[in-house]
């Protein structure tokens, strides 16, 4: 054989040697899933990785919320008790919150009181066809001048300017100047109101119970007398308001608005 037939057969022999390698190789080594199982596989991982980070995510967000639910009252409460300060006192002449100051012209030359804000007030001037002296009121009720003369039923009596008071806890407060024939003797400072026999002006309302206080007055030989009528309800309340009211006259104080007509609401 020559040399170049022998290089070939070797040259052949190579191949065939490496062709039977490959085959060998490739059926001793698995090929690799195909790109689009990995592809799946990924995401999943993906998926699962992601579930997690939202999981804790979440569990993290709730318990700060319920530390800052601990935490955030206790940084904002004080470390002690708050010192306890009194309100200041407000000053007499200036009405508190809702009160105010309505003046009775015809009464003492110039009657003062502090009404709480659901009071009414009204103020019925002298009748010289009845020969009735001018009256004051206030109420917890609305309040309207008389349409007729009136004449009220009894001495130191008035006309009621309502129907009927409220049955539960109504008051009608009626003032009138009077010589003091001795009522100056009942004075008191400052005057309070006390009980005494029901009077008819005052039953005629549907009232139950009847006070009376006296006010020294300006006008030589005059007092003020005010008359209490209240609903034979739960007493107690109105008279402390009625003593807070007789408590606050006084005589002669410019700017108030005169008691001529019901407050507005």
């Amino acid at each position: 054989m020559s040399d170049d037939a022998h290089d070939a057969h070797a040259v052949h022999d190579a191949y065939d040697e490496e062709r039977e390698l490959r085959v060998f190789l490739e059926r001793a080594v698995p090929r690799p899933q195909a790109p689009a199982s990995r592809l799946a596989r990924v995401r999943e991982r993906a998926a699962r990785s992601r579930r997690r980070r939202i999981a804790a995510g979440a569990a993290a967000s709730v318990a700060g919320l319920a530390l800052a639910g601990v935490l955030v009252p206790q940084a904002l409460r004080p470390s002690v008790d708050p010192e306890v300060v009194p309100p200041a006192a407000t000053p007499p002449s200036r009405p508190s919150t809702g009160e105010r100051d309505v003046t009775y012209r015809e009464l003492g030359g110039g009657l003062t009181l502090r009404l709480p804000a659901d009071w009414q007030a009204l103020a019925v001037p002298a009748d010289d066809r009845t020969k009735s002296p001018p009256v004051g009121f206030a109420g917890t009720q609305r309040l309207t001048p008389y349409k007729q003369p009136c004449e009220p039923d009894e001495p130191g009596g008035w006309c009621n300017p309502l129907d009927r008071i409220d049955p539960e806890d109504g008051a009608l407060l009626a003032l009138r100047s009077d010589k003091e024939g001795g009522l100056d003797k009942r004075a008191t400072a400052p005057p309070r109101f006390t009980s005494g026999t029901l009077r008819k002006s005052c039953a005629l309302a549907g009232g139950g119970l009847s006070f009376t206080a006296v006010l020294e007055s300006p006008e030589p030989g005059r007092v003020i007398v005010a008359n209490l009528c209240l609903a034979p309800g739960d007493s107690k309340p109105r008279l402390a308001e009625a003593n807070r009211i007789i408590g606050s006259a006084h005589f002669g104080t410019e700017g108030s608005p005169p008691a001529t007509a019901p407050a507005k609401n």
